[in-house]
């Protein structure tokens, strides 16, 4: 199933999606910028937006070569930025479609990219380059490190740029490329630093110290874990408190000022970085669980996900949800109660942490073989019927399929509604008529009763309408 999959993908063109409608544009949203590792500077992991109510997938893109821990971030406009393993950092339209492709040294397999004020898009790869990359795609400037660079970078409220190394420096540069100032800890850092309110730099390292610095990246003090702090990074709140996961599998919370709050046992390795809730309330995974703990650092609820998971959850203020990834090959979105909402399977494991569109329609989430999807609200139709566009909705359930698919049209059906499907050649395979109540069943095979071969397809009403992508599995 991986290689049909991969050769669908990399072949797949598809068409772009339909634009959100105006009603839908104009809502007034409470947003929060992911332009960076975990959404902001403190690593909050929060939006205050409606997470996507169901599971439907709004595209899917192959990137080209596989992706591990850089997660998407998303710029004001829209564009998406991601790191491969393959060398590359990807720019993306909001439809999927690839922009531009920046060629690297080194494997971006570990490192986020962040999106400064000016635009730039900054991160660092294996080889120890470090890149400041204008919108266009072309180089402003690169800084050479002493080692590999597998953490993210975090742009701070100065536009000053930290991110740590695997020669065990934590640098900080300012937005010309100019060296600020170092720090050595004692051991390699892999975790991308946070900055905290009050502009303290918080970091973990391989060592097993959480360490926080002064902006002037003197130590204002270090606290030791039992376990080296290998892929998660701090996550800070308003008030100044310290949320930190180690290997030995507690989750750490202090304040910036070195008050110990409190100590939580989750039993397993923690990999991934905190989302800050509500009233105190932290939700972190170890091991293969997603955890809810109260203020106090006591277990409200936890749930498994049936694999081991390095995707940290992105929480939505809005409706209360939780949206993580996990090594089981599926994204799991979950009330804030700890009762699950979807789940939406792709087959690979999910390591990179889930990004909301800018303007929160939209999830996005990369799995291991390299694909990129966007999850969210069925794909907008137009259909013209000699009377002008009508929108409408189709949905395709499941997708992926197995052979057989149930087509849900959404609006008014009339006796032109059709449903048209076409490769990715644009060769049209079959055409389905649906009944009074909107629905219309195709089983995977061509007009003269032929299967298909597993791969990417396309869906329109008509031919004037926008392509919804399915994907048949063997």
């Amino acid at each position: 199933m991986r290689r049909c999959l991969e050769r669908a993908a990399i072949l797949a063109s598809l068409a772009a999606l339909a634009a959100i409608p105006p009603t839908v544009r104009a809502q007034d949203r409470l947003l929060q910028d992911w332009t960076m590792f975990h959404g902001d500077a403190r690593h909050s992991g929060w939006t205050g937006a409606d997470a996507p109510h169901d599971s439907l997938l709004a595209w899917t893109r192959f990137t080209g070569d596989s992706i591990f821990y850089s997660s998407p971030v998303v710029a004001s406009d829209g564009t998406i930025y991601i790191g491969t393993a393959g060398e590359e950092l990807l720019a993306l339209d909001p439809d999927g479609e690839v922009r531009w492709r920046y060629r690297t040294l080194g494997n971006l397999k570990y490192a986020t990219p962040a999106i400064g004020p000016d635009g730039r898009i900054y991160v660092g790869d294996a080889a120890g380059m470090f890149y400041a990359i204008n919108p266009d795609s072309t180089k402003a400037w690169t800084f050479q490190a002493g080692g590999a660079i597998k953490s993210s970078a975090t742009i701070g409220p100065g536009g000053e740029i930290y991110f740590g190394c695997d020669d065990g420096l934590l640098y900080a540069l300012d937005h010309d490329s100019s060296l600020r100032w170092t720090y050595p800890a004692g051991d390699t850092i892999r975790s991308s630093p946070a900055v905290a309110p009050d502009s303290t730099v918080l970091f973990g390292c391989y060592d097993s110290y959480l360490y926080a610095l002064r902006p002037d990246g003197t130590l204002r003090w270090r606290a030791l874990t039992g376990g080296p702090i290998k892929y998660a990074s701090p996550a800070v709140d308003t008030a100044n408190v310290v949320y930190c996961g180690s290997y030995d599998g507690f989750l750490y919370a202090v304040t910036t000022s070195q008050e110990f709050l409190w100590a939580c046992p989750l039993e397993n390795a923690i990999r991934s970085t905190p989302a800050i809730g509500p009233e105190g309330r932290t939700f972190v995974c170890a091991g293969t669980r997603l955890f809810c703990l109260k203020p106090d650092g006591d277990i409200e609820w936890h749930r498994d996900t049936g694999g081991v998971i390095y995707s940290s959850p992105l929480y939505y203020s809005e409706d209360q949800a939780i949206v993580v990834g996990s090594d089981d090959g599926r994204l799991h979105c979950v009330h804030e109660d700890g009762t699950g909402d979807w789940t939406f399977t792709v087959g690979e494991p999910i390591r990179t942490s889930p990004a909301p569109s800018a303007d929160s329609r939209l999830i996005y989430a990369a799995d291991l073989t390299g694909v990129l999807r966007a999850f969210g609200s069925p794909v907008d139709l137009g259909v013209d019927e000699g009377g002008g566009a009508r929108h409408v909705r189709c949905v395709a359930s499941p997708n992926p399929a197995f052979a057989r698919v149930t087509f849900t049209i959404l609006g008014d059906v009339t006796r032109q509604t059709k449903i048209r499907i076409h490769d990715l050649s644009g060769r049209r395979i079959s055409e389905l008529i649906p009944d009074g109540s909107g629905i219309a069943q195709w089983n995977g095979r061509d007009a003269a009763g032929r299967s298909l071969p597993a791969g990417v397809y396309y869906c329109r009403l008509l031919d004037g309408g926008a392509a919804l992508p399915l994907i048949l599995l063997d």
